[in-house]
């Protein structure tokens, strides 16, 4: 993809467990795709993950 084109970004609130999941669902579906974490998170309410 070159740097003139568009991307989707899709923003997700995860606990620090459910990264690995995470990654290993995002890289079965894109395998060039990127993840990047963050150190914190601030907004609303979130809820509790159903597995």
């Amino acid at each position: 993809m070159g740097k003139d084109q568009d991307k989707e970004v899709i923003y997700v609130v995860v606990t620090r467990l459910e990264v690995a999941k995470l990654k290993s669902i995002v890289s079965e579906i894109d395998s060039k795709a990127t993840i990047m974490d963050t150190q914190e998170s601030h907004g609303g309410r979130f809820k509790t993950a159903i597995h």
